[in-house]
């Protein structure tokens, strides 16, 4: 009785001993398991860690990519604008007028393509899962109409420039190598590009 007594009091004896073996072959079973299905708690844990750390680098790159799509499509419709109104412009100082502010709108749209889209769309690819396929070929997509429109806008800058006073006085030639430029470049004008960015914003 009294040996029952202190066995109880110190968890020793033969009981406690088989209790103890069992649980320690128990939980190396599950350690083992853990570790082969990436489960239980320090996995939870860590898979937790990661969704938010997602999460986080996820809102900070909505918000860089909601500020570089504003600044793109400003400059967009200034370019769209200001090249609409040096066709429309009936003297010469006002189409030059509209001629520089086309060639800044131009030159800042193609700046704010490759040096503000194109890293937070590059790396929105870090923090979207290697299996979301729907979304990673969403966002190269985006991409590459992103680099597509800073390349047509930095060429329909330089054609502009280089046959500036052409433009300006309406030579006929030049009017029609840059209607043909424009035309390009409004391929993917605002309302297209713009619709695969805050498509690439929402996933």
């Amino acid at each position: 009785m009294n040996r029952e007594f202190f066995q109880a009091l110190t968890h020793s004896g033969p009981s406690y001993e088989l209790k103890a073996r069992d649980a320690s072959a128990g939980g190396v079973a599950q350690g083992f398991w853990g570790a082969l299905t990436h489960s239980g708690p320090s996995y939870t844990a860590a898979s937790i860690r990661e969704v938010a750390d997602r999460e986080a680098e996820h809102a900070r790159l909505d918000r860089g990519l909601d500020e570089a799509i504003g600044r793109w499509s400003a400059a967009m419709r200034e370019a769209e604008a200001s090249m609409e109104g040096m066709d429309a412009a009936g003297n010469v100082d006002d189409r030059r007028t509209f001629f520089n502010a086309s060639v800044d709108a131009l030159e800042r749209l193609a700046v704010i393509a490759e040096e503000d889209l194109s890293p937070v769309l590059r790396a929105y690819f870090k923090v979207i899962h290697p299996l979301d396929f729907l979304n990673r070929r969403l966002h190269r997509k985006t991409l590459r109409l992103t680099l597509r429109s800073a390349e047509q806008s930095a060429r329909l800058a330089s054609l502009l420039k280089r046959n500036e006073d052409l433009v300006v006085a309406g030579d006929a030639a030049a009017e029609k190598s840059v209607r043909d430029a424009y035309r390009e470049f409004s391929s993917i004008p605002d309302r297209g590009i713009g619709q695969f960015l805050h498509l690439a914003r929402a996933a």
